[in-house]
């Protein structure tokens, strides 16, 4: 307790003062190392006219109501502008209405000249090697080795009747049907209408076949949301939510 109480008062203390001068060789190293996202719901490529994509997440809480977002994700965290600088060219120093309709141009100018290959262009351009792609299905530009797919397990774990817990409110009863919603697309992929009788049956004939499925088709992980409340904006981040 003695040290961590020290170590605390170490690290206020040097609040404020002037930062200590960076080891160049560190600088290098960190300036050269390209990172893994190991959690992000990359959007695929889509033509012109095409469908717009949704299966970037099981549970797209975007028809929800909205709690305010972390503070670095906020509309009005100046960070932003210097990524849209960064990736599209962005020359302003404000995002006013006007300014902000450029930035979706040059971000819609950038999908049509890379095409399937714009979600790959925007990893090199921020430093990313490799993206965990948190999705329903992969598609046409996220390709491994740069995107490795981690698909839903949650939808498993509601294969009964689940309509006393949706009746406590809306948002339950959003998140159960989808969740449902997701187990009869897994049911309908094994020729099945609905789950067995019985739990061996269940595991033996709907899980364990669905999750070697998966695997054979590219997964490298199961992602378990274990329905949590709540949602992360992402004011045009360039491969999420659009």
């Amino acid at each position: 307790m003695r040290r961590s109480v020290a170590l605390l008062l170490a690290i206020c203390g040097s609040l404020g003062r002037a930062p200590a001068q960076l080891d160049p060789a560190i600088a290098g190293v960190v300036q050269t190392t390209r990172a893994i996202d190991n959690h992000a719901h990359p959007l695929r490529y889509v033509a012109e006219g095409q469908k717009p994509d949704d299966e970037f997440d099981a549970l797209p809480c975007d028809t929800l109501e909205q709690a305010p977002g972390p503070v670095r994700l906020r509309p009005d965290n100046p960070e932003w502008i210097g990524a849209w600088r960064a990736l599209y060219g962005y020359t302003h120093n404000d995002a006013t209405p006007e300014h902000v309709k450029e930035l979706v141009a040059a971000k819609q100018r950038a999908i049509r000249e890379h095409g399937p290959g714009y979600a790959a262009w925007v990893l090199d351009k921020i430093g990313i090697e490799t993206m965990f792609a948190n999705r329903l299905a992969m598609g046409p530009g996220l390709a491994p080795p740069r995107f490795r797919w981690v698909p839903y397990a949650d939808a498993f774990m509601v294969p009964l009747n689940n309509g006393a817990a949706k009746s406590l409110n809306s948002d339950y009863e959003w998140f159960y049907a989808h969740e449902e919603t997701l187990l009869k697309r897994y049911l309908a992929e094994l020729k099945m209408n609905a789950p067995p009788g019985s739990l061996g049956e269940y595991l033996s004939k709907v899980v364990t076949p669905t999750l070697e499925k998966q695997r054979q088709e590219g997964a490298v992980a199961s992602q378990h949301a274990a329905f949590a409340i709540g949602h992360r904006t992402f004011l045009f981040c360039p491969l999420c939510y659009g």
